[in-house]
Order: C-alpha cells, then structure tokens, then sequence
C-alpha cells in the first residue's frame, strides 16, 4: 500500500509540472500574437498590427503643353497641344482636363486624341471660358493627347495659359499637374506698340468670304443609339481673317420637324481649308433627314449653304 501510495503521488506531480508547462507556452504564444507583426491575425483574415494591410493605388499624372506658333500675327488662328502621362504604379480614374481661355483670345475647338466628343467649352458668368476634356481611366503608362485651338487678338500681346489635370485617383506628386506655355502676338504691320496699345493706322477690312467646299452625313450607332455625323469642309476666300459660324439642321423629312439644331463658330485664316465633324450621337432610328448647312458671316449674312440627306439605321 505505502509503495501504491508513492506512485500514484509521483504521478500526481509529474501531471502538475506537464500542466504548468503548457500553460507558459500557450501565454507566451498569446503575447507573440497580441503584440508581434501581425502575421497571424493577417492569415486569420483580421487586420493585424504591422504590415498586413491594403495599399492604396496612386497614379502620378504629368501634363506638358507647347503652342504651334510661339509669335503668331495678330488675329492668326494657332493651337496648343498638351499631353498627359500617367507614370505612376495605379490607374488614374475619372481624369479631367481644364484649360481656362487666355484672354482676349477666341476658342475654336479642343480635341482628345483626334476627338471633339469628350471636350467642350464651359462659359464663366463672370467673362471669359474654360475648355474642359473628361478623359476618363488612364491605364499606368498611358498618355492621352489634347489640341486647342484659339484665335490671336488682333493687337500685340503677351498672352499666358496655363492648364491643369486632376484625377479621382490620389496623385503623391502634384506639382506636374499643371502645365504652362506663352505665346507673344506680334505687332499689325507697320504699327509700334507699347503695352498692347498699337499706333499703326489700321489695315482696311477684308470682305468677308467663306465656301462650303464638301458636305456629307454618314450614319452608323454611337453605343445603342442610332448616330449622324454632319461633316463639312469649309475654305476662307477672304483676304484677311473672319469669323464665321456654321448652323447645321437636321429636319425630319416625314414629319417636317427640326431635331438637331447647332450653330458652330469658327475662326478662318485667309484661305484656310477646314474640316469639322458635328455629331449627333442621339438621332431617332429608321428615320429620313434633310441635313442643311449654313455659313454665315459676323453680321449674320449668308456666305454659302449646302445639304444633303440622311436615313438613320434601326435598332440594333
């Protein structure tokens, strides 16, 4: 019995000392977790307390701009280009491009990528305007390309414009957002001037003078809905620069009524060609057009007209 007894007490301790060293790994397991890199709680799916979180995509957007006359003469039409470079690791999302006009000059168009669709000019109660491009997503990598298009003053000039690009994806490095370029408008020949203010007598005006030299409607679909892209080609006979506006009207032939109805103003070199594509991207389906196209000088007289016929396609 004494031996019995022995035994099962040696048994007894050896069981405590087991207990006990299980109990110190497991709180020495439960404060490498609580307080180490996180790496655990990461695996688990929980947010751990070092390196286990998400990044945040950032784009680095550059925009460059150069002017394609840097002296143009008064009144000259010229264009700046500027690019955009996403050179960051991410996408950049929701990019938009603004370029307030420069003053006392006259916008004519802006383009992205060869496309008037995503650019548009947007008025300021207050004076002046700001063309503005919705480039959209610009994959890493990518550039995106944009031509504005302005009329010189008709006096000497320095004249500054500075555009800018924002995105919706966050941009570390700011400060290559924005972009500037300067063009200085020469002095009317034969005049001096100081300030802007010249004392050359003036040059007679130019009578007016503008031809509609081709016309055309093709039709095809933009995304689902049925589309009419009013083309013309328009060429200066006039010996100095206008301004001209361009109304182009699409008339229902089965129903009489006019359902597109744009006035497009444009700035022409002494014979200068220019070709213009004015979309109508919402046109009804299956339907039959007269398309109407009308130059018309600044007092609204009529320089030229022309027109031709469009019949839409069904629904796709």
């Amino acid at each position: 019995m004494h031996i019995t007894g022995l035994s099962l007490i040696r048994q007894q301790h050896t069981a405590r000392r087991a207990a006990v060293a299980a109990a110190v790994v497991f709180a020495g397991l439960t404060a490498a977790i609580a307080g180490g890199s996180g790496t655990a709680s990461a695996q688990g799916g929980n947010t751990g307390g070092g390196g286990g979180g998400v990044s945040t995509p950032s784009a680095d957007l550059q925009l460059t701009a150069s002017a394609s006359i840097r002296s143009p003469d008064p009144g000259a039409v010229f264009t700046y280009s500027f690019q955009i470079k996403n050179s960051g690791g991410s996408s950049a999302s929701s990019v938009v491009f603004a370029d307030p006009t420069p003053a006392r000059t006259t916008p004519n168009y802006a383009t992205l990528n060869g496309s008037t669709l995503p650019c548009f000019n947007v008025g300021d109660p207050t004076g002046g305007s700001t063309v503005q491009c919705n480039i959209g997503t610009l994959a890493k990598g990518a550039s995106a390309n944009i031509v504005v298009s302005v009329t010189a003053p008709q006096v000497a000039a320095t004249i500054n414009n500075t555009a800018t690009v924002t995105s919706a994806t966050a941009d570390p490095n700011t400060l290559n957002n924005t972009a500037a370029v300067s063009v200085t408008v020469k002095a009317p020949t034969g005049g001096v001037c100081k300030g802007g203010i010249c004392d050359t007598v003036p040059a007679p005006i130019a009578a007016p003078c503008a031809t509609l030299t081709a016309v055309s409607a093709p039709v095809g679909y933009y995304s689902i809905w049925a589309a009419i892209w009013n083309t013309y080609t328009i060429q200066s006979c006039s010996t100095g620069s206008e301004a001209v506006t361009v109304q182009v009207q699409e008339t229902n032939v089965a129903t009489g009524s006019v359902d597109y109805d744009i006035t497009y103003p444009m700035s022409l070199v002494a014979g200068q060609n220019s070709g213009i594509v004015l979309d109508n991207d919402f046109a009804a389906y299956s339907t039959t057009y007269s398309v109407t196209f009308t130059v018309r000088d600044s007092s609204g007289t009529v320089l030229s007209t022309g027109s031709t016929t469009a019949t839409t396609p069904g629904p796709l």
